[in-house]
């Protein structure tokens, strides 16, 4: 029989953790969690490594919201205080996003939320704001549209996640960040 987590763990749950001195590291508790909720995805980006190629349906493995409070509440005991970012694919796909943000502010954790921003409109911002994400991180690729856009390979991909940062700004969520050595 295997745990929630290690379900979880087959499903994209993976973690960052620092040993505190004198300890092992295989004793170190998460300070940063980071949780591909789902493969589905608006976008089809050439780096993703999900194979989350605009996905419509949800996955076999995927979670329900159930079982997903079920590994928030275990990693809340597991690593009181660390950060979730719930990422994917695409979180905002998910219905119960707001939910599941909500369950890991109650399990004693600090909720991120990973998005690419183009299904973040005010209204979704603020609903995840007042479940209580700490923040959004919102990938913008390039200052240039095009080559963002064909990274992401969507047109309109950039114009979309601007207006996503708008939105987590106005709500007080943005944070905006970027694939790493690209554009």
């Amino acid at each position: 029989m295997t745990s929630t987590l290690e379900t979880a763990g087959r499903v994209g749950l993976q973690g960052t953790a620092a040993a505190t001195p004198g300890t092992s590291s295989a004793s170190a508790i998460p300070y940063i969690v980071s949780w591909n909720l789902t493969r589905r995805c608006n976008l089809a980006c050439a780096h993703c490594y999900l194979d989350a190629v605009r996905r419509r349906t949800q996955a076999r493995d995927e979670l329900d919201t159930e079982a997903s409070r079920a590994v928030i509440d275990q990693l809340g005991r597991t690593a009181p205080g660390a950060m979730l970012v719930l990422t994917g694919g695409e979180p905002l796909l998910r219905l119960d996003l707001a939910q599941l943000v909500k369950a890991t502010v109650d399990a004693g954790l600090m909720p991120v939320v990973g998005t690419n921003g183009t299904l973040l409109d005010s209204s979704r911002a603020e609903s995840l704001r007042d479940a209580g994400a700490a923040g959004a991180g919102i990938s913008l690729d390039s200052s240039e549209p095009r080559f963002h856009d064909r990274l992401r390979g969507a047109s309109g991909a950039w114009a979309g996640a601007r207006r996503g940062i708008a939105a987590a700004g106005a709500a007080g969520r943005a944070r905006v960040g970027g694939t790493p050595g690209v554009g």
